[in-house]
Order: C-alpha cells, then structure tokens, then sequence
C-alpha cells in the first residue's frame, strides 16, 4: 500500500514539477543562446534582458514549487474536506506521512539537480564556463580527493547531513500544520505559529547542544595553527568536524522522530477536519 501511496503522490504532482522543470532547461537554453547575440542592437538586448528576467522568476519558483506543493497538498489532503476520503483508506496513519516525505524529498532533491544544470547552461552563454573547463575541473578535483582521501569523508558528511535535513524540514511543516488544526478557525495562522514556535524552542535545544563540541576545538586549533603540510591541516580540519558532524546527525534524527511522532499523533489522536 505504501507503494501505491508514493505512485498516487508522484501523478499528483508530476505535472505541475516536470513543466516548472522542463521550463527552467528550455529558458537556461534559450538565455545562454541570447546571450550569444551581438550587443549593442536594442532589439537583442531587450530579448536578453526579458529571457533573463523570466529564466531568474521561474528558476526561484521551480525552487519553491515543491515545498509549496508539500504544504498544499498535505493541508488539503490530510486537514480540509479531502481529508473525510483520505483517512477512510484502508492505510496506516504512518504510511500517508511517509509517502508524502518521500515524494517531496525527491522532488526537492530534483529541483536542485535541473537548477544546477540549468545553471551551467546559462553560464556557458555568458562564456564563463565551457566544457573543456569543466572536464580541466573535474580532472582537478580527481587528483586532490585522490591525494587528500579525508575530503571524501567530509563530502560524505555533508552528503548524509543535507540529506537528513531535508526530511527534518518536510517533517518539521507536517509537524506544523498538523498543530495548526487545534487553532480552529484560524488553523492557517496557527500552523505558521506553530512553525515559528517550534523553530524557536529547537534552535534553542540545538544552539546548546552544539556548542559541546566546540570546546574541544582549541587545541585541534593549536594544532592546525602548527601543521606543516596540506595533508595535515586536512587531517586535522576531519578531526575537528567529526564530532560537530556525529551530533548534528543525531540531533537531526532526533527531531525527525520527533516532528514524525507530533505529526502522527495529531492525526490519529487529535484529528479535527475543516
């Protein structure tokens, strides 16, 4: 049922992103051709300068439009009238949650890979970038994580990092409206207050939590002031980062158990449909 829920998610809305997505590449094409115009004709410039401006207003709302659609979409199909078909399925309360989480991280996730593709596109227009930079660049980048396998590490770290907060901000806005319902006749207002409110309250806890690792840093500091060579300032720099690393991991796992268990006990026990 889990997989039907995800299928069912992803034909919701996989119109509306892969138009966003195929209109952000075919602007990024058209804009980086434009920009290959003579200048100083008033007619080119005036088409660059509009390819331009539409390219820049659809990039950002492609880059909004799956967070927007994960908000939409949630409050209609879980808190308004659809909710009445929604929870009458015969599906767990934490397969719904975990379909909508999913489905969104992968369109988040898919919106930064065609903006950063869309991005190259357009800076090849302008010149900045060519392909045989970007193969000189990747050869580069080849040889130091070869030479210097710690970055890898630390690129993992971010990797893993990015990943989970993603989920913990999906969770964090489910978490939020489903709060938002207990406001009753204002439940849009309550669901921005109940983001606020848990914002605050979390970057409180987190701002404590993290500053433990910061107290070992002093002499990884000293340490790095009196390395000699690139390979241990790098060393050194993993040192530093892998305990910042381990409890923000934690920490974000935490709130994603703990934005999941506000979100599903608002839904199945405090349940209150427009």
């Amino acid at each position: 049922m889990l997989k039907k829920l995800i299928k069912h998610e992803f034909k919701a809305t996989a119109k509306i992103m892969g138009l966003l997505f195929g209109a952000v590449l075919l602007l990024s094409v058209l804009t980086s051709i434009s920009l290959k115009l003579p200048e100083g004709n008033k007619f080119f410039d005036t088409i660059k300068a509009v390819l331009i401006a539409v390219y820049v207003v659809v990039m950002f709302g492609m880059m909004f439009a799956g967070i927007l659609l994960l908000i939409f979409r949630f409050y209609n199909n879980m808190l308004k009238d659809q909710g009445y078909l929604t929870h009458t399925l015969p599906v767990k309360m934490w397969q719904h949650i975990v379909a909508k989480m999913l489905t969104y991280f992968v369109w988040i996730v898919a919106a930064v890979v065609v903006a950063a593709v869309s991005l190259g596109i357009f800076l090849m227009g302008t010149g900045v970038v060519n392909f045989s930079q970007i193969g000189e660049v990747m050869s580069e980048i080849g040889a130091s994580l070869e030479q210097y396998p710690q970055i890898i590490t630390i690129l993992l770290w971010i990797l893993v990092l990015g990943i989970v907060q993603i989920f913990a901000n999906i969770l964090c806005l489910f978490a939020s409206m489903s709060m938002g319902q207990l406001f009753g006749k204002h439940r849009v207002a309550g669901s921005v207050a109940s983001y606020i409110g848990l914002n605050y309250i979390i970057g409180i806890f987190t701002s404590f939590i993290m500053y433990l690792p910061m107290n070992s840093f002093e002499g990884q500091i000293n340490a790095l002031d009196e390395a000699t060579n690139i390979a241990d300032m790098i060393q050194i720099f993993q040192n530093m980062l892998n305990g910042f690393f381990v409890i923000t991991l934690v920490v974000e796992l935490v709130l994603i158990a703990l934005y999941f268990g506000i979100t599903h006990f608002m839904l199945t026990r405090k349940l209150n449909l427009e």
